[in-house]
């Protein structure tokens, strides 16, 4: 009789805890039903009766709590994901602008030397943007990378050569 009552019991954490929409309703309809059932064919009592009751109301409470504290853990584990994102992105962004401007700058300094006749240094200028460039798309794939894992897929973007 007392694993019967702890199985019940336990059965009721479970239906409160993942218990959802119809089944829920359903499934709290049955375990009132069995309640009444039992109270109405072995009378034992106004007193144990709904004490009866309160422990199933609180076996259910129990499961509810537990539905409750995993749903507010979840929505805090997404709040911090969200807010690694943006700071993610912002790197991305801050990285990438900052990359591009001294490419456009290199760029610039061998417009002048070409137009000033000096090639040696212009080529030079133009190997510094290659490096620039090349640095620039690696920091980005590698932040891209971290995005996507956080974003809950496991692939990273692959270097092109």
């Amino acid at each position: 009789m007392v694993w019967t009552a702890f199985a019940v019991l336990l059965l009721v954490v479970a239906l409160a805890r993942w218990g959802r929409g119809r089944r829920l309703v359903l499934g709290g309809a049955l375990v009132l039903a069995v309640w009444a059932f039992s109270v109405t064919v072995e009378p034992t009592g106004l007193t144990d009766a709904f004490g009866g009751l309160g422990v199933l109301v609180a076996a259910a409470a129990l499961g509810a709590v537990a539905r409750y504290r995993q749903a507010a853990f979840e929505a805090g584990t997404a709040r911090v994901r969200a807010r690694e994102r943006e700071l993610l992105t912002r790197e991305l962004h801050d990285t990438v602008a900052h990359h591009v401007s001294g490419i456009a700058v290199q760029a610039q300094a061998g417009q002048a030397l070409v137009a000033g006749g000096d090639l040696a240094a212009a080529t030079t200028a133009l190997r510094r943007i290659e490096d620039e460039a090349s640095l620039t798309l690696t920091e980005m794939r590698g932040l891209v990378g971290t995005l996507r894992r956080h974003d809950g897929t496991t692939h990273e973007a692959e270097p092109r050569g």
